[in-house]
């Protein structure tokens, strides 16, 4: 009879003492802060003269363009390739743009590729494919291939020259989505 009390007595110890001690271990969490958002426009070509790049953008769909939302990048002229590229604000997003793309009647330009991008994403337009993706204006003849000339025109008896890019609507919908 002492035998099974005492095998009584263990088991019920030994169930009881299933009580973990404390866990010591502090659990540490490191919050994971998304990258921001700064968007990148790369013009990669050739630029005869010292010019500037004029890009207006719209931050807002259908907003406009105004001179708020404007960067401005100047080059140095050279007849090797060369990467223009401009930076909007952190945490700007853009919908549309204008890119005036020179200041200098008689500059050349060649572009290579157009590639937009931000930390993500990328759009890269090559050159025999600029024809499809942004619309020139009077001051620029563009062909299929993706060349295209600068020229000037005649208006109120004076020599004008004001060669923009603006963004076709498959461009757009493209930056819905970057």
């Amino acid at each position: 009879m002492k035998r099974i009390l005492f095998l009584v007595f263990l088991t019920f110890l030994v169930s009881c003492k299933e009580d973990k001690a404390p866990n010591n271990k502090v659990e540490t969490r490191t919050k994971i802060t998304p990258k921001q958002s700064i968007f990148k426009i790369s013009l990669e070509g050739v630029f005869s003269k010292n010019d500037y790049i004029l890009f207006f953008y719209e931050n807002e769909e259908g907003k406009g363009f105004d001179k708020k939302n404007k960067l401005i990048k100047g080059f140095k002229g050279s007849p090797e390739k060369q990467t223009v590229t401009l930076t909007l604000p952190e945490d700007e997003n853009f919908y549309n743009f204008s890119l005036h793309i020179s200041d200098k009647i008689g500059q050349e330009i060649t572009i290579d590729k157009l590639t937009i991008t931000d930390n993500y994403d990328t759009i890269e337009i090559k050159k025999d494919s600029l024809f499809y993706y942004i619309h020139p204006n009077d001051y620029i003849e563009m062909h299929e291939d993706g060349s295209f000339n600068l020229i000037t025109k005649e208006k109120n008896g004076k020599h004008s020259y004001n060669p923009i890019f603006k963004a076709k609507k498959k461009l757009k919908n493209k930056l819905k989505f970057i």
